[in-house]
Order: C-alpha cells, then sequence, then structure tokens
C-alpha cells in the first residue's frame, strides 16, 4: 500500500500542510493584472538521493534564487512507477510504488530581464544535475510558450500557450522526467500551519498562498 502524500508531508513541521487551491491561483498568476510573468518548474530531486538529501538539494536552489531577490512556491506531486525492469502497463497497482517528489516554481522578478531569467533557468537546470527544467514565457510573444530548457543550454517547445491546466503542467512534467504513459499529478503548494514552519518556509524564501 502506498503512503499517502499528506501522511508523508506529516512527518515534518516544514512541509505539514498542501493547498490545493494554491495552483489554480499560480496559473492565473501568470497572466495578473495586466502584467504577464514568465517563470520556471525546477527540481533538485534525483533518483539516487534519499528524500531528506534531495530536500536539502532543493534548499539549495532556494538559496540561488536569494541570490536574484526572488523566491519560490514548492509544489508537491507524485507518479506510480513499476518495479525496475518491469514493464509499468502489465504491472497490477498493489506492486507499484508512489513515487513523491518536490518541485520548486518561481517567478522572474521584474529586475531581472527575460534573456537573464533564461540564463537563470539554464544555469540552474545544469547545476543541479537535472535533465531539463520547465519554462514558461509570457512576457515576449514572439517567445511564448511553455518550454523545456536542458542542462546543454538547448530548449524544445511544449506548448505554444503559457495558458495550461495543472493536468497538462504534470503531462509536461512526466514527459521531462521520461514517464510520458505515467502521468505526474500535482497535489498542490507545500504551506506552512504553524509558527514554526511558518518561520522556516520564510528562512528558505519559499513562498506560498493563504487559503
Amino acid at each position: 500500500m502506498a503512503i499517502k502524500l499528506k501522511d508523508i508531508l506529516n512527518e515534518t513541521s516544514e512541509f505539514s500542510m498542501i493547498n490545493e487551491s494554491g495552483l489554480s491561483r499560480l496559473f492565473s498568476g501568470v497572466y495578473s493584472g495586466g502584467i504577464k510573468k514568465d517563470f520556471c518548474v525546477i527540481s533538485a530531486f534525483r533518483k539516487n538521493y534519499t528524500l531528506k538529501q534531495n530536500r536539502l538539494r532543493n534548499k539549495q536552489v532556494y538559496l540561488e534564487l536569494s541570490k536574484y531577490k526572488m523566491g519560490g512556491y514548492p509544489l508537491i506531486g507524485h507518479w506510480m512507477e513499476a518495479p525496475d525492469n518491469e514493464d509499468f502497463e502489465n504491472i497490477p497497482d498493489e506492486d507499484k510504488s508512489q513515487v513523491t517528489e518536490e518541485s520548486i516554481w518561481f517567478y522572474r522578478s521584474e529586475d531581472i530581464s527575460l534573456d537573464k531569467f533564461e540564463d537563470i533557468c539554464f544555469d540552474l537546470c545544469k547545476k543541479f544535475n537535472q535533465d531539463a527544467v520547465i519554462v514558461g514565457i509570457a512576457s515576449d510573444e514572439n517567445k511564448q510558450g511553455i518550454y523545456y530548457f536542458k542542462k546543454d543550454r538547448s530548449r524544445s517547445l511544449a506548448f505554444t500557450t503559457v495558458k495550461i491546466r495543472p493536468e497538462e503542467l504534470g503531462d509536461a512534467y512526466s514527459i521531462m522526467r521520461g514517464n510520458p504513459n505515467n502521468p505526474f499529478v500535482f497535489e498542490g503548494i507545500a504551506h506552512p500551519s504553524n509558527i514554526v514552519s511558518n518561520m522556516m518556509f520564510k528562512h528558505q524564501n519559499m513562498l506560498w498562498f493563504s487559503k
């Protein structure tokens, strides 16, 4: 029986609540008050690290963002995975394991040019040894769309619009992770539920939406 995400999050005061409504607010925030915002979704998680090690790697991403006076929203998601060397389609659900991944959504600061923002996204991808990160460009009509930015500094277009739903972003994330037939599901935004976790979020430059 796979462990539920909310049970995993309740193991620590830092990730003690999932704010499911925050996802739609993030998406609507791309077009807000007539301002078109560019964004990036990245995770420093790697399969060969423990959950604790991966969370430390994500904290390093927040520290990198703070150098550019940007903060990030912690996203929580998961997918089901078959045992090694087994065909996902032929394995019963009870033999699959739930893989949890925490990623980070951040917007481009108005003080940073789009070219600089793209460089930051490429650099983070390479620094944390990711195959790709997801970048949404809304501010430039000639570039508008959602892209995969790869660590070799190449890019490929996933969507020609930035107006997508969480399910579509999950599909894009699945492709990025090499699991196109196994959709990634975004559960929501990690949200502090007490004073201690609130302080930890602020210390790590992590953002959230109130309910």
